[in-house]
This record gives structure tokens, C-alpha cells and sequence, in this order.
């Protein structure tokens, strides 16, 4: 039963190693879908004056602080606590918690100049607990619940969806349903204060070792992921009236990113434990083996999308939003790069240093595309210079791996059904926007 649902991607069993990915990857989609539904809800749902771009506005804000730390100081604990003797594992959980409130509290100080709007203040105090509340995740995760990590996923993010469009639907303004939220995402904190015992003495060496170890993988993600951070930007600046509705079509980025980080940060745990007891290839297999869940997962749900995307923006947005659809559409395509995963075996191997240097590399072309591209092609520039400057950062670590490390690609990577896929994503979407002539935005 377990091998055929492993063919089907979404499987409620462990993984053989006992460590819980696709619960992780669960927990992510949960996390996707209920913001997701939550954004949606505001120009919908809404009695209330609450603006839709106030409101995209402050969660671009709480990304742009906060999600280059969130990847590197938690991916880093799940590589840590892996690599640590049984003795040491409950203080770099100890560690891991006390960073994390650390760095939230910074990164709602960091937000100041953004709450001169009404509801900036309430929101910040969302952020807090929703990222120092990212802890109970990643301690489920260590711990090898994965079907605990199901279930939070879809209580946390079920309920904050549910908040949202409980709050707009009754003609609460973005003040009330924020403090709404803090209070519903406090619970999480609270448990993560349970689990992490922080009364207990800290030991600032391990908090000294997680850091050291988290800062070269945050200015990693500072780098590459900040791209998507910059088109919103970018977007607000030169295209002010269409920047809700890149925002809309933006909104697929984080689905397949969140997969393949959850996917990553399992198995960098994995690679690092592999390293230490010299059983690399056969860790690099069940990489190879369990990948094709993700990616056989992603590509059918980025064909179905490609297909309903424009009249599904058309009824959900009720044509609010035109430009949204096509933006979404070349989103689609981030799938691409994104089913590669170098970065597992390098940050798994430690060699923090050339994940700094590819994601240079890459800011460095994604921001001369941007530049060269938004006034050629508007918005779709954006978008376009963002794929195509991932797929270099990519092709950088893959012949990191193969030269320097003796692991080609196909040690880690089902390499021909990947190329079929990308092949046959790329047909549909020419296909769609020659042969119905639609129009990028």
C-alpha cells in the first residue's frame, strides 16, 4: 500500500528513514491554501471598507522582513539537531526557540516605519506569533510527527482563513481581524513554549553554533528568494494600479516553493546525518526516489492550473483584477527550476559559501532582467527574469555538486521524467497563449 500511494505524492504514511517529509510538505500546502484563501477573502468577502491593497501592502512588508530568516535559522535547526549526539539535541531545540522569538521580535521592529496604517500595529502582533510560532512545525518535524504536522497545517491556516472570512463577511475592518488572528496564532506560540522549555538553562554554545550555521543560509535566501520580495516592489513602483493584481497572480510563488523548502529542508537533515556516517549515496537515492512524488505532484497540479487559470481569476475576482491571470500563468513556470534540488546536497554537505555565491549571482542577473525586461514586457518581465535567473543559481550549485563534490546530477535527480514534464508544460502554455491569443499583462 505504501509504495503505490508513494506514486500518487500525497501519502499519509512515514518515511522509511522515520523522518516525516511528506507530513512537512502537508503542513506547507495547508499553509499555502489558508493564505491563500485569507487574501482572497479581503475583495470578496468584504462588507467592511478594509482595503484589499492595505492589506497586501503589510504582508509584503512581514515577508520582506522575515522570510530570508525563517528559511535560514529553521532549516539550520533541522540540519543541527540531525548532525548532533542524542545528548545535545534538547538544547539545540532550546536554542532554536529563543533565536526564533529573537529574530520575530526584530523583524516587528524592523516594520516600524509601516504602522502609521491602522491596522499595522494588530498585524505586527499576528507576525510575531506567527513566526516565533513557526518552532512547533519544525519540532514536529524532528520529532517525526508527521501526521501531527497535517493536522496543525490545517487547524493553524484552516482557521486563520476561517477568521478572515468570518471578519469580512460581518464587516470587520483589518484592525479587528489582525487581533483576531494574534490571538488564534498564540496558541501556536504557546505550544512551542510547552515543547521548548525554555526555563530550563540555555546554552548560549549551541545558540553561538545554530547562528553561525544559520546566517550564511539566511543570506542565502536574502539573495535568492528576495527576488520575489523585489517584483513586488518593483511592481508597486512602476505599475502602481496593476499592483493588487500582480500580487493576485502572484500568489502561486510560494505553492511550489513552500513544497520544495519543505521537501529541501527534510532532507538536507538527511544528507548531513549521511555525511556523518559515510552512507551518502544511498541517502542520495531515496532524495532521488522521493523527489518524484513532489515533482509528479507539482507538474499535475501546475497543468490543471495552467488550463482553468483565466476563467478561474474571471469568477473568483469577479474581472476585477485582468492582469492578474497572465502574471499567475507565468508564475506557473518557477515549477521548473524549482524541481532541481542542488541546494539539499550542498547545504546538507555544509558548503554555506557557494550557496552564498550562486545566490549573488543570481540577485545580480534577476535584478539586470528586471531592469531590461519591465519595460519591454511590463509585468511579465518581472516574472520572466525571476525563472530565468533561478535556473542559472540552479545550474551554478548542480555543477558544484557534480565537479567539486563527485555527485552528478543524476545521483539526486530523476533527470528524464523531469524533462518530459518541463517539455510538456512548456508545449501547454505555448499552445495557450498562441493559439487562443491571450495577452501578457
Amino acid at each position: 500500500m505504501a509504495n503505490r500511494n508513494n506514486r500518487l505524492g500525497f501519502y499519509w504514511v512515514y518515511d522509511k528513514t522515520g523522518t516525516p517529509g511528506t507530513g512537512y510538505q502537508i503542513f506547507q500546502a495547508f499553509r499555502f491554501l489558508g493564505l491563500l484563501a485569507a487574501a482572497l477573502s479581503v475583495p470578496i468577502l468584504s462588507n467592511s471598507d478594509a482595503d484589499p491593497s492595505e492589506y497586501e501592502s503589510l504582508t509584503l512588508a512581514g515577508t520582506a522582513v522575515s522570510f530570508f530568516w525563517v528559511t535560514g535559522l529553521f532549516d539550520s535547526l533541522v540540519v543541527r539537531f540531525h548532525a548532533a549526539q542524542p545528548s545535545e539535541q534538547a538544547s539545540v531545540l532550546n536554542a532554536g526557540f529563543w533565536l526564533a522569538n529573537a529574530c520575530a521580535l526584530a523583524s516587528i521592529l524592523a516594520m516600524m516605519p509601516i504602522l502609521a496604517f491602522s491596522s499595522g500595529f494588530p498585524y505586527a502582533v499576528f507576525l510575531f506569533f506567527e513566526l516565533a510560532g513557526f518552532f512547533l512545525p519544525i519540532y514536529l518535524l524532528v520529532k517525526g510527527k508527521g501526521h501531527a504536522l497535517s493536522i496543525l497545517g490545517l487547524v493553524a491556516y484552516g482557521g486563520y482563513a476561517l477568521w478572515v472570512a468570518i471578519g469580512m463577511h460581518q464587516g470587520w475592518g483589518l484592525v479587528e481581524i489582525f487581533w483576531v488572528c494574534a490571538a488564534w496564532g498564540s496558541l501556536r506560540w504557546l505550544g512551542s513554549l510547552i515543547l521548548a522549555k525554555p526555563w530550563e538553562r540555555p546554552e548560549f554554545e549551541q545558540m553561538k553554533r545554530l547562528a553561525s550555521l544559520a546566517l550564511p543560509v539566511s543570506g542565502v535566501a536574502l539573495l535568492g528568494q528576495g527576488a520575489l520580495v523585489i517584483d513586488g516592489y518593483l511592481a508597486k513602483y512602476f505599475h502602481p494600479g496593476e499592483f493588487t493584481a500582480f500580487r493576485y497572480g502572484s500568489k502561486e510563488f510560494p505553492l511550489t516553493l513552500l513544497m520544495a523548502n519543505a521537501f529541501s529542508t527534510t532532507y538536507s537533515g538527511m544528507v548531513a546525518s549521511a555525511v556523518k556516517q559515510d552512507k551518502i549515496e544511498q541517502t542520495l537515492e531515496l532524495v532521488k526516489r522521493n523527489s518524484i512524488n513532489i515533482i509528479y505532484l507539482s507538474f499535475s497540479f501546475t497543468f490543471i492550473l495552467l488550463c482553468i487559470s483565466h476563467p478561474a481569476f474571471e469568477w473568483v475576482l469577479d474581472g476585477r483584477y485582468p492582469a492578474a491571470a497572465p502574471v499567475f500563468d507565468l508564475c506557473l513556470l518557477m515549477v521548473l527550476p524549482r524541481m532541481l534540488f542542488p541546494q539539499t546536497v550542498v547545504r546538507g554537505h555544509e558548503k554555506g559559501w557557494i550557496l552564498t555565491a550562486a545566490a549573488t549571482m543570481e540577485l545580480i542577473l534577476k535584478l539586470g532582467l528586471s531592469f531590461l525586461l519591465l519595460p519591454l514586457m511590463g509585468l511579465a518581465g518581472l516574472v520572466l527574469a525571476t525563472v530565468l535567473a533561478l535556473l542559472f543559481e540552479k545550474a551554478i550549485l548542480m555543477w558544484y555538486c557534480d565537479r567539486k563534490l563527485g555527485l552528478p546530477v543524476e545521483s539526486y535527480t530523476p533527470v528524464k521524467p523531469l524533462i518530459v514534464l518541463s517539455l510538456l508544460l512548456l508545449g501547454m502554455y505555448g499552445i495557450k497563449y498562441s493559439m487562443f491569443g491571450l495577452a501578457f499583462p
